[in-house]
Parts: structure tokens; sequence; C-alpha cells
């Protein structure tokens, strides 16, 4: 394991932060968190469904996982409450 790594995207773990409800919602986050100097990334579920299967899957259904550098975690964890608190809950 090479630890003098130039770029820190392959010698520091991503992790996941938070669960978007949506993938607009999840754009959103990450555009906040790029904002406010934090470089995150949404992961779309990495299996692909078949397209049938895919249509019964709501966008509610898929989870998309909002990922940044280990030493961003707690930090952007505090940005996406904010995030979220500065909104209004969607109703169900």
């Amino acid at each position: 394991m090479h630890m003098s790594e130039p770029n820190p995207l392959n010698s520091e773990n991503l992790v996941p932060i938070h669960k978007a409800g949506s993938e607009w919602e999840g754009n959103m986050i990450v555009n906040y968190l790029r904002e406010n100097g934090i470089d995150a990334t949404l992961e779309s579920p990495p299996s692909v469904p078949p397209l049938d299967v895919a249509e019964e899957l709501s966008g509610s259904d898929r989870s998309d996982a909002i990922f940044v550098l280990q030493h961003d975690a707690d930090r952007a964890r505090i940005l996406v409450r904010e995030f979220l608190a500065q909104r209004p809950e969607p109703e169900s």
C-alpha cells in the first residue's frame, strides 16, 4: 500500500454519509456539499435490474447514497443535516 499517493481519492476511503430519498435530492445535497468545499459524489445502486423490474421499482425504492472522503465525513454529515433542515419535509 502506497502512502504517498498524490491523488487523495486513491489513497483515502470514500465513506457513505447519507442516503438520499431520490436522485434529485442526492444531486442537490452533493451540490450543497461542493459549494461548502467538500468533494462529494452520488452513487446509484451498483446493480442495475432488467428494465421491466426497474419500472416496477419507483424512484423511492432506489437508494442514492452520498459518499465523501473519510476526513470530510463528520463535517459533511453536519452540512447534510443543515441542508435538510432548511427545506420542508416532502409530504408522503
